[in-house]
Protein backbone atom coordinates (compact mmCIF):
# COMPACT_ATOMS: atom_id res chain seq x y z
CA UNK A 1 0.00 0.00 0.00
CA UNK A 2 1.73 3.06 -1.21
CA UNK A 3 -0.67 6.47 -1.01
CA UNK A 4 0.24 9.65 -0.29
CA UNK A 5 -2.48 12.67 0.36
CA UNK A 6 -1.16 16.21 0.67
CA UNK A 7 -4.52 17.90 1.60
CA UNK A 8 -4.64 15.76 4.57
CA UNK A 9 -4.23 17.44 7.67
CA UNK A 10 -1.00 16.64 8.37
CA UNK A 11 -0.18 15.03 5.14
CA UNK A 12 -1.04 11.38 5.16
CA UNK A 13 1.62 9.11 4.16
CA UNK A 14 0.76 5.15 3.83
CA UNK A 15 3.67 3.06 3.09
CA UNK A 16 2.94 -0.91 4.37
CA UNK A 17 4.18 -3.85 2.61
CA UNK A 18 2.77 -6.25 1.12
CA UNK A 19 2.03 -9.97 3.18
CA UNK A 20 0.63 -10.73 6.68
CA UNK A 21 2.21 -9.26 9.64
CA UNK A 22 1.15 -7.28 12.90
CA UNK A 23 0.18 -4.07 12.38
CA UNK A 24 0.89 -1.63 15.06
CA UNK A 25 -1.37 1.14 15.62
CA UNK A 26 -0.41 3.55 13.46
CA UNK A 27 -0.20 1.38 10.27
CA UNK A 28 -3.70 0.28 11.59
CA UNK A 29 -4.75 3.39 10.98
CA UNK A 30 -3.13 3.57 7.46
CA UNK A 31 -4.46 0.24 6.75
CA UNK A 32 -8.23 1.58 7.75
CA UNK A 33 -7.61 4.35 5.69
CA UNK A 34 -6.40 3.39 2.61
CA UNK A 35 -8.48 3.81 -0.31
CA UNK A 36 -7.49 1.56 -3.17
CA UNK A 37 -8.78 2.38 -6.60
CA UNK A 38 -12.27 2.34 -6.32
CA UNK A 39 -12.56 4.91 -2.85
CA UNK A 40 -14.18 4.20 0.01
CA UNK A 41 -15.45 1.13 -1.71
CA UNK A 42 -12.25 -0.42 -1.72
CA UNK A 43 -11.50 -0.12 1.70
CA UNK A 44 -14.52 -1.96 3.03
CA UNK A 45 -13.06 -5.70 2.87
CA UNK A 46 -9.86 -4.52 4.29
CA UNK A 47 -11.95 -3.16 7.04
CA UNK A 48 -13.96 -6.17 7.37
CA UNK A 49 -11.15 -8.35 7.60
CA UNK A 50 -8.96 -6.25 10.25
CA UNK A 51 -12.33 -6.10 12.40
CA UNK A 52 -12.36 -9.90 12.35
CA UNK A 53 -8.70 -10.12 12.71
CA UNK A 54 -8.78 -7.93 15.59
CA UNK A 55 -11.22 -9.82 17.18
CA UNK A 56 -9.52 -13.09 16.84
CA UNK A 57 -6.45 -11.74 18.98
CA UNK A 58 -8.59 -9.63 21.72
CA UNK A 59 -10.12 -13.54 22.03
CA UNK A 60 -6.83 -15.48 21.89
CA UNK A 61 -6.05 -16.82 25.28
CA UNK A 62 -2.62 -15.20 25.68
CA UNK A 63 -4.54 -11.76 25.02
CA UNK A 64 -8.31 -11.99 26.85
CA UNK A 65 -6.84 -10.63 30.20
CA UNK A 66 -5.75 -7.49 28.44
CA UNK A 67 -9.49 -6.48 27.82
CA UNK A 68 -10.06 -4.34 30.76
CA UNK A 69 -7.12 -1.99 29.52
CA UNK A 70 -8.61 -2.45 25.82
CA UNK A 71 -11.79 -1.55 27.44
CA UNK A 72 -10.34 1.84 29.45
CA UNK A 73 -8.36 2.68 25.97
CA UNK A 74 -11.37 2.49 23.72
CA UNK A 75 -13.25 4.24 26.80
CA UNK A 76 -11.65 7.53 26.06
CA UNK A 77 -11.86 7.29 22.50
CA UNK A 78 -15.09 6.34 21.71
CA UNK A 79 -18.45 7.94 22.21
CA UNK A 80 -21.40 5.64 22.33
CA UNK A 81 -24.90 5.55 24.25
CA UNK A 82 -24.28 2.42 26.01
CA UNK A 83 -23.51 2.66 29.95
CA UNK A 84 -20.64 1.18 31.44
CA UNK A 85 -22.03 -1.52 33.19
CA UNK A 86 -23.55 -2.14 29.87
CA UNK A 87 -19.92 -1.97 27.85
CA UNK A 88 -18.54 -3.72 30.82
CA UNK A 89 -21.42 -6.97 30.68
CA UNK A 90 -20.31 -6.99 26.52
CA UNK A 91 -16.68 -7.38 27.52
CA UNK A 92 -17.74 -10.54 30.23
CA UNK A 93 -19.58 -11.96 27.09
CA UNK A 94 -16.73 -11.69 24.45
CA UNK A 95 -15.07 -15.26 25.08
CA UNK A 96 -18.59 -16.98 24.38
CA UNK A 97 -18.46 -15.34 21.33
CA UNK A 98 -17.84 -17.55 18.25
CA UNK A 99 -16.22 -15.64 15.25
CA UNK A 100 -17.37 -18.28 12.79
CA UNK A 101 -20.92 -17.18 13.06
CA UNK A 102 -20.37 -13.45 12.39
CA UNK A 103 -20.92 -12.04 9.10
CA UNK A 104 -20.08 -9.02 7.38
CA UNK A 105 -22.33 -7.16 4.70
CA UNK A 106 -22.30 -4.30 2.26
CA UNK A 107 -25.76 -2.75 1.36
CA UNK A 108 -25.94 -3.22 -2.31
CA UNK A 109 -25.89 0.49 -3.88
CA UNK A 110 -23.48 2.84 -5.97
CA UNK A 111 -21.06 5.23 -5.06
CA UNK A 112 -21.85 8.85 -7.27
CA UNK A 113 -20.33 11.75 -7.07
CA UNK A 114 -21.80 14.88 -6.44
CA UNK A 115 -20.98 18.36 -5.89
CA UNK A 116 -17.35 16.98 -5.78
CA UNK A 117 -18.23 14.93 -2.30
CA UNK A 118 -18.58 11.01 -2.63
CA UNK A 119 -21.40 9.22 -1.44
CA UNK A 120 -23.10 5.63 -1.08
CA UNK A 121 -26.70 5.82 -2.43
CA UNK A 122 -28.34 2.38 -1.58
Amino acid sequence: MNYYDPTDKPPLKINIKAGEQVLDGDNAVKFLRYRGNQGDVDRIPRQQAFIKAFMEQALSLKNIGKLPKIFTELKSNIRTNFGEKQVLEAIVSLPKLDLNNISMGMIPGNAPTINGQSYWVY
